[in-house]
């Protein structure tokens, strides 16, 4: 067992751990009457009833021993010494910064997900509003128009030689009047 006594100060450095929570360690051992552990703690309850008395402040100190047992993990043997200076802090705050930048990635990953669902269920969406655009075209667009004989006839062409049915009408003479065009909305202007 070392007879080694850190301050909390030093004790801060060699555990990692806060001041606050050293502080409520040394409070628990002190406020139970019957501690086996209070032997590890200077000063002792005589000296701490005599400086009380004369207003003296004073600093707990705790064993290594009891400080390695209570928050320094088995896995961790290769304890630096406090004389290292920052070393031991710096250890201990670089295993926290991991585990804080992996929950924040887990945090990012999770996002990054969410928004490529959200894009995909846009990108359907915008598909199903295409094909009802394509519908309503359709459905909106006007018909051909269609000659007095039943053809369909496409007013943006004139009429070709090649077409069969009215060159040969036209070569036998035939007496069909042909109708003056009537425009697509003559009826809005009075044709």
């Amino acid at each position: 067992m070392s007879d080694r006594f850190l301050t909390i100060s030093d004790a801060e450095k060699f555990t990692g751990k806060s001041r606050s929570t050293l502080r409520r360690f040394i409070d628990s051992i002190v406020k139970a009457d019957n501690s086996p552990d209070r032997s590890l703690l200077l000063p002792t309850i005589a000296e701490v009833l005599a400086l009380r008395e004369q207003s003296q402040p004073f600093s707990w100190r705790i064993n290594e021993e009891l400080l390695r047992r209570q928050f320094v993990k088995l896995d961790d043997a290769t304890t630096p010494d406090v004389g290292q200076g920052s070393g031991a802090v710096a250890g201990s705050d670089s295993s926290r910064l991991v585990t804080v930048l992996e929950k924040s990635i887990a945090m990012l990953e999770r996002e990054l997900s969410e928004k490529n669902n959200q894009i995909a269920a846009m990108n359907e969406r915008m598909r199903e509003s295409n094909i009802l655009m394509k519908d309503l075209h359709q459905r909106l667009a006007l018909p051909a128009a269609k000659s007095s004989e039943g053809q369909i006839v496409d007013e943006r062409r004139p009429p070709s030689a090649g077409n069969s049915k009215t060159s040969s009408a036209s070569r036998e003479g035939s007496s069909i009047e042909t109708q003056p065009r009537k425009s697509r909305f003559g009826w809005l202007f009075g044709e």
